[in-house]
């Protein structure tokens, strides 16, 4: 019996050591899955992208005076957004370069060369502005979004090569 007790003395730092080994082995295969389950989000991502896209922010410009928006805006990382108004283009534009950090408070307020109207402000804008119709778009900013199909497509472009973004970087489906 005394022999048995030593053997199985000896044998259990070496199961021990083998569980570690184990263990160590299980916590490599799940960091590899979920970097290969983040790839396959990724890929998959990129595409069904281009197969929504079609056209880009810049093929948006409306060339009549009541024409319709486009029915949805695909975001940079490939999400979609549903637009009824004109109004919807500048906002989703706008709040998903909040997300992506790419529009910040650091870069307001924001108005074009030679103009007075701020397109974006931090907060609410003062009264003596010329904002009718300011809309939050996350982190403490705010969007003008009154003006015609053709003025808030050519600001939501505007403001994405303000912050150093392409237009052409987001898509359209009409």
């Amino acid at each position: 019996m005394n022999d048995l007790s030593n053997e199985l003395k000896a044998l259990k730092p070496k199961i021990e050591l083998e569980l570690v080994s184990a263990r160590e082995k299980l916590r490599q295969a799940s960091t590899e899955v979920s970097r290969l389950e983040t790839l396959l989000e990724t890929v998959s991502l990129q595409i069904s992208a281009p197969e929504k896209k079609g056209e880009t922010l810049l093929d948006a410009e409306p060339k009549q005076v009541r024409e319709r928006p486009p029915r949805e805006l695909v975001l940079r990382d490939g999400s979609v957004r549903s637009m009824k108004h004109w109004k919807d283009l500048v906002v989703e534009v706008c709040r998903s370069l909040v997300a992506d950090g790419l529009l910040t408070a650091a870069d307001c307020p924001i108005s074009k060369v030679g103009s007075s109207e701020k397109l974006v402000t931090i907060g609410r804008p003062n009264p003596s502005h010329s904002y009718t119709s300011p809309t939050e778009i996350g982190s403490g900013l705010m969007v003008e979004t009154h003006g015609s199909a053709w003025e808030l497509w050519e600001r939501a472009c505007f403001i994405v090569r303000r912050v150093g973004g392409k237009p052409e970087s987001f898509g359209i489906v009409r």
